[in-house]
This record gives structure tokens, sequence and C-alpha cells, in this order.
């Protein structure tokens, strides 16, 4: 299974520095989430982890290699990503969406083959969208359209695979049927996974490594049981919290506060109870 880590990275637009002489090294087999307050460069670190953005010092390697100088068809190979709002025409069944997997491949002399066909089929089982093969894209709801293209990365077959909010747009429902999907690749086929959560809690949740950033730098990362702080909420979100444990996976729960400490009198949120006091 390839490394994926990044050597003293500057990354950013034009004049604009979003992360400034990072080092990260993404561990292999686990799942991997990227947290951090709107504009810290989640999604810009995730971009340049692809080689979808270039960067303006430093060195992305995959494994032992730069990742900057390895041709796209061998990136392709060993390295797939989700980005935000993909896009389509809305015309495409879901099996000739996930035919675009097997792309790279595909060579000159080489068509088709049995290989390519039974990875599709793997894929569109694995995610449950046997049954909606010839459904076009249009007519499908909004988590059988993110399963679909989470469909086209496995059909890819790679050992890591990249994902920018996979759950934005989603219902509470759907959010854990992607998840506990991504969940299940990487602990059925051993697939290091990365992804950008805004969700502190499922963050948490699924999550063997959390990276917070802060002001394009790392602020801290772990395991959630070991870095989910009342500080690092404050720090990392602005956010004053309560953290409890949850009681079914032991992972951290992030109970923001905000107005509540003020708007209910009457109440006590102390120690992980809401109680109310007797009327007078």
């Amino acid at each position: 299974m390839p490394s994926l880590e990044s050597q003293a990275v500057t990354l950013g637009y034009e004049n604009n520095i979003i992360i400034r002489d990072l080092d990260l090294a993404i561990p292999e087999g686990k799942i991997t989430v990227l947290v951090g307050a709107n504009g810290c460069g989640k999604s810009t670190l995730l971009r340049a982890l692809a080689r979808l953005l270039k960067p303006l010092d430093g060195e992305i390697f995959l494994g032992d290699s730069p990742i900057a100088r390895m041709a796209g068809s061998d990136i392709a190979k060993k390295l797939s990503i989700l980005p935000q709002g993909p896009d389509a025409p809305e015309e495409l069944t879901v099996y000739q969406l996930i035919r675009q997997g097997r792309y790279p491949y595909q060579k000159w002399l080489r068509g088709w083959s049995a290989e390519d066909e039974a990875m599709v089929e793997q894929a569109m089982q694995a995610t449950g969208l046997g049954d909606l093969r010839h459904r076009p894209l249009q007519k499908l709801s909004g988590g059988q359209r993110q399963r679909a293209w989470i469909a086209l990365t496995l059909a890819q077959n790679t050992d890591i695979i990249l994902l920018d909010e996979p759950t934005t747009y989603l219902d509470m429902s759907h959010q854990v049927d992607i998840l506990e999907l991504l969940h299940s690749q990487n602990r059925k086929a051993g697939k290091t996974i990365v992804m950008v959560l805004h969700d502190l809690y499922l963050a948490s949740r699924y999550a063997d490594h959390l990276i917070t950033l802060r002001d394009g730098k790392i602020y801290a990362q772990g395991t959630p049981q070991d870095i989910v702080t009342t500080d690092l909420v404050r720090a990392v979100f602005d956010l004053e919290c309560q953290i409890f444990q949850d009681p079914l996976t032991g992972t951290p729960i992030c109970i923001p506060l905000g107005h509540i400490q003020n708007a209910r009198p009457e109440h006590n949120v102390q120690d992980g109870q809401d109680t109310a006091h007797d009327a007078p």
C-alpha cells in the first residue's frame, strides 16, 4: 500500500497563501478526517494531495515518488478523489458513470476486459446500486447519486481514496449511510481513506486519525478520543462547548453551548445533564 505525505508544502492561489510549510503523513490503511473552520485549508490540502493543485513550495510524495513527477495514469491506479459537487451529463446511467473508473486501465491495444466488468459489478454491489444500474443520474436521489460517485472511485480500485465533503447536502440518514459505506471499505478492503467533513461529531465517530487545521497549519492530530477537547474546539472553531462520550462508540460528542447558557436560566447544563429546577 503506497504512503501519502507532504514535506514542507506551501499552498495557495496567486498571492493568497493558505497553507505554509506543512509536514504531514497520512496513516496507511486508516480513515483520516480533516476538520477545521471554513477557509482553514482543508479542501486546498486535499486537492494538493491528489495533484489537482501544484504546491508553491515543498513536495508531496505518493509512495517513494514525488507525485508531481508521476504520470497521471500511474497516479490514477493508486489514488482516486471525489471532489465537492462532481459533475457528469445527467443522461448518463449509473452503470455508465461507474465505468469511468476503469479508464486508467484502458490502453490502445487493450479493450474492455472481464476484469473491468467485474470491478464495476463489485463496486455496484458494494454501494447497493445493482438494481439502479440503468437509471439515469437525473432520476437519482441525493444519497443514491453520491453512492454512484463513490462506486466510481471503488471501480478505480485504488488503495487510497480522497473525498471532499462526501456528506454535504445529504440528510442525516444518508450521511450515516455514506460514512458506513466508507467505513466498511476501510475495514474490509483495507483502503486508506482521507476525507474532509464539517460535522465534528461524525468526524470523531468515523475517524481513526483526526487532523484539525487552524490558520493554515495543523493545530492537533491524533485519535478523536485523545485530541477532541473543549480547548481544541474553542481554538479551532471559536466555539464554547462541552464534550461527552458517545455511549455506543466511546468517541467524543461535542455539544455547542452558544446562547444556551443564557437563554434558559431555569435549566442547568452541567456534567452531561440538562436538569430543570423546580418552580418556586
